[in-house]
């Protein structure tokens, strides 16, 4: 069974509209928190009080997010690795959860444009600009966001997927003549 659950059946509208719903959560959660090391730049010169208000107040808005996904159904359907970066410390998220985070973009612009929110897919030689996609995923109001959804037909999704596989079996083709 695959992270999601979907195992061999394509998921429905209201299956692709959490999972948007969710990668956004997770991507301005990501985007917001400060990095550690502009934190500790910043911070050198706050008295401890200053330090701690600032940390309780990035404490406070992760709790926020954590409540506001519960709150709105989309907490099942965050995966283990999801839950992690919601749950971890923000001021203490890796590099590694970052960079995957950043990552994200990308998923979400296929999935939005699956749900028909953008009329191209974007081009799998170009990184996706989340300024395209995150206005277009109403968390403010996820049950209307979730419960309106569609999907495009299911023949141009799957000619989209041909598509993709094809890119990245030449990508990986590709890596691995040049490891040769």
């Amino acid at each position: 069974m695959e992270e999601h659950g979907f195992e061999n059946k394509p998921p429905s509208a209201v299956d692709v509209a959490r999972r948007a719903a969710i990668l956004k959560h997770q991507f301005v959660h990501v985007a917001t928190t400060p990095g550690r090391e502009l934190v500790r730049q910043l911070s050198a010169q706050w008295s401890d009080v200053d330090r701690r208000k600032f940390t309780a107040a990035i404490e406070e808005n992760r709790r926020h997010l954590v409540d506001e996904l519960r709150s709105s159904g989309l907490w099942e359907g965050t995966s283990p690795s999801e839950r992690a970066i919601f749950e971890y410390p923000p001021l203490q998220l890796t590099d590694r959860q970052i960079i995957d985070t950043s990552w994200r973009a990308e998923a979400l612009g296929c999935l939005v444009w699956a749900l028909g929110l953008l009329d191209r897919l974007p081009t799998y030689d170009t990184q996706m600009d989340p300024k395209q996609v995150l206005p277009l995923i109403t968390v403010n109001e996820v049950g209307a966001f979730v419960r309106d959804a569609t999907l495009r037909p299911s023949s141009e999704i799957e000619r989209a997927r041909d598509v993709a596989e094809l890119w990245q079996w030449r990508s990986r083709t590709r890596e691995l003549q040049e490891k040769r």
